[in-house]
């Protein structure tokens, strides 16, 4: 294995889903992409373990994910993630999307480099940095049928290349952040900029800044109903109706968007070849978006229990306080 070790005091600092990426940041840095400074192999805490003001250090913050991490690029200093995944049919099924970048469809991640891991099972992919599509909250309605529009159009996109995504969930459904959050943001807390929520998070007008993009299977989505270990079912339904799932989760959370209810009930209904195509759900969403007066589709939305307080730092200030501090 072409990792190495790290001391014993490093290691113990560490939560055992770090310790993988502590001892390959050597390895990691040979080819140019450089973790943040609490995976180095010598790494000493900024502050003593129990100083009564250790985690307000910034390499004090945790990942848990043992098969992700955030890095920077060293040549352009850009954003990435790096992802191990087997050197098998996931990497398979990324170089495959990727080399369809001509169709304009195709809103899922591109692949910027691939790292075989020497001596072992592991390949590292790396991609360009994204974060949630909901946060930070939708402007008006014309970007959340933006929004919308671009993972059907994926969806699409997708089937029709015979892959199916079969975890369509809110936290897999990521947006690139570049333009509209230029401080950018931490990858333990996404809502900061520095990885602490008491800091005031800042962004610019959603309007015409977003890009959608998919991410990677992690596992099948809750409340299918076909769903079986024995029957067998069709996972291009499955995708539908839990697209149609994410999408309703979403309009529980503005009531401005309650209109487009009638989409997602289409999308997830029980008998799977009832459900609306992917097709007919694109054009559902653009039908009742253009019977929407113009004014009315750039009005701005606002969450259900939004406060005044919440409403003026956003108007005014173009960002937000945490929530526990401002709420």
């Amino acid at each position: 294995m072409s990792s190495e070790k790290i001391t014993l005091k490093s290691s113990e600092l560490l939560v055992v889903n770090e310790i993988f990426w502590a001892e390959s940041y050597k390895f990691l840095l040979s080819y140019g992409y450089q973790l943040r400074p609490r995976y180095h192999p010598e790494w000493v805490p900024s502050e003593p373990k129990h100083h009564p003001f250790a985690k307000q250090c910034e390499d004090s913050l945790t990942s848990y994910n043992s098969n992700a991490l955030d890095a920077v690029r060293i040549k352009d200093s850009q954003k990435v993630v790096l992802k191990r995944v087997n050197s098998g049919n996931e990497l398979d099924v990324f170089r495959r999307l990727d080399a369809l970048r001509s169709d304009a469809r195709n809103h899922t991640i591109p692949l910027l480099e691939v790292i075989p891991f020497p001596s072992t099972e592991w390949t590292f992919i790396v991609m360009p940095y994204c974060r949630p599509f909901n946060s930070p909250p939708f402007h008006c309605l014309d970007k959340f049928v933006s929004a919308m529009t671009q993972y059907i159009e994926g969806l699409q996109f997708m089937h029709e290349h015979n892959i199916v995504h079969f975890d369509i969930a809110p936290q897999n459904m990521l947006m690139e952040e570049s333009r509209l959050i230029p401080k950018g943001s931490h990858w333990c807390h996404p809502d900061s900029h520095t990885g602490f929520s008491w800091h005031f998070f800042s962004w610019k007008n959603r309007c015409g800044k977003e890009s959608a993009r998919i991410a990677g299977t992690l596992r099948p989505f809750p409340m299918i109903p076909e769903l079986s270990l024995t029957v067998p079912y069709n996972p291009f339904y499955v995708d539908i109706f839990q697209f149609g799932l994410a999408m309703s989760r979403i309009i529980d959370v503005y009531p401005a968007l309650e209109d487009f209810r009638a989409v997602t009930a289409s999308m997830t209904v029980d008998e799977p070849y009832a459900r609306a195509s992917l097709e007919d759900a694109l054009e559902q969403l653009n039908c009742v978006y253009t019977e929407m007066p113009p004014s009315f589709r750039r009005k701005r939305i606002w969450e259900t229990g939004t406060t005044r307080w919440r409403k003026a730092t956003r108007i005014v200030l173009g960002g937000r306080w945490d929530h526990w501090m401002w709420s």
